[in-house]
């Protein structure tokens, strides 16, 4: 993956910087008119107005929100998720944030493209995080936004095509068989969608009558709870990574756990016991010299499972993929993308599917794992 690299198109990495500065500086010009009427602030000694505060700035953040009554202790993203609801600039801020987060890390793609061959050669590690995915680095690809048009910058070369494959619900499926939740079980062998399972038993409502906003939510919750989420943590994931607002995240918890008793027994058994070492389905072990949180305990056998399928597949494609000329060119999580001549596509997609469902065969063995392909010109239309 770092030897080949991945394309970036310049020119259309400058119009999506440029679009999403636009965006920033929109956000920011709602936030300083919510602060107008603040008029001058003081603090340290310092004065500045209210329309000219340097929203990247902690101090005057933090003085300007506490005018408003907001009694913050600082102003970390954690802190002003506990404060959603005490005023509607805390969403605006966070918004703010965000925006200028993905101005930021694609400002910094064109600097890595490589003088010889064109190319952004990223470094990955192999046991970058604790529960052994990768981690990369360089840019750090893997954090690459999905909005915005961002991913629509890497292409791939000429007569080639992108070539991605991810395995679908994977977490959900691990979750399912490492709790050995009936009811997730059984909706994965049929053939349904989780998220539209969780939907219904959110709302009370019938699978075929779930909306695509309600659907949304259900996945922010799924994702959110079998990693044993809290409330504010839940609220701030399903707005940051799905773009949903949940008004009672407590009632969602309840709802979740009361449709799935089996996976509710298992979180508090793990909260009861909180043993300091856990491991993955291949047996991969990970200890912790003081008690771990229930988060960790949830964590580390799902995604480390993953990690481990994932690397399995990498393992196996090589020796697939002999015949052809495709080149692993990324990875994220759960996903892994190919380059590959246009003639060619068809024929690695279907040996990717292939390879990756037979990785997550030998680990799974209650829920079948299904691996999406798709062949595109550029990773977001992957």
């Amino acid at each position: 993956m770092e030897l080949n690299g991945i394309r970036l198109d310049a020119q259309r990495c400058q119009v999506v910087i440029e679009d999403l500065t636009h965006a920033r500086e929109q956000t920011a010009a709602r936030l300083r008119q919510q602060l107008q009427p603040m008029g001058r602030l003081q603090q340290a000694g310092r004065v500045f107005e209210a329309l000219t505060l340097n929203l990247n700035s902690p101090t005057q953040l933090l003085a300007a929100l506490r005018a408003l009554g907001i009694p913050l202790a600082n102003t970390k993203e954690s802190t002003l998720t506990s404060y959603l609801k005490a005023h509607p600039i805390i969403p605006a801020l966070l918004s703010y944030r965000k925006a200028a987060k993905a101005v930021q890390m694609v400002e910094n793609l064109p600097t890595h493209i490589h003088p010889v061959t064109g190319r952004i050669h990223p470094e990955y590690l192999q046991l970058g995080t604790t529960t052994g995915r990768f981690a990369c680095r360089q840019p750090n690809l893997q954090q690459t936004p999905r909005s915005g048009g961002v991913r629509d910058c890497f292409i791939a070369d000429p007569g080639w095509r992108i070539v991605r494959a991810d395995m679908s619900q994977i977490e959900m499926r691990i979750a399912a068989e490492l709790a050995q939740e009936p009811r997730m079980i059984e909706a994965l062998c049929r053939g349904d969608d989780l998220h539209t399972l969780t939907a219904g038993l959110l709302v009370g409502e019938a699978a075929a009558e779930v909306t695509p906003e309600e659907r949304q939510a259900a996945k922010a919750v799924n994702f959110g709870l079998i990693y044993g989420m809290r409330a504010a943590g839940l609220r701030a994931h399903a707005r940051d990574h799905y773009g949903v607002e949940l008004e009672d995240p407590d009632q969602y918890i309840a709802r979740f756990f009361a449709g799935y008793p089996v996976l509710a027994r298992q979180h508090r058994r793990l909260d009861q016991d909180r043993s300091s070492e856990t491991r993955t389905r291949c047996g991969r072990r990970r200890r912790w010299s003081a008690t771990p949180g229930l988060t960790e305990l949830l964590n580390t056998p799902v995604q480390g499972t993953g990690a481990d399928i994932l690397k399995m597949a990498l393992t196996l494609l090589p020796a697939a993929l002999a015949g052809t000329h495709a080149r692993l060119v990324g990875t994220v999580h759960d996903e892994v993308m190919f380059e590959a001549p246009e003639q060619e596509a068809p024929v690695v997609g279907q040996i990717l599917k292939q390879v990756m469902e037979e990785a997550g065969r030998r680990y799974l063995t209650q829920v079948p794992v299904v691996a999406e392909v798709t062949i595109t010109d550029s990773w977001a239309k992957a």
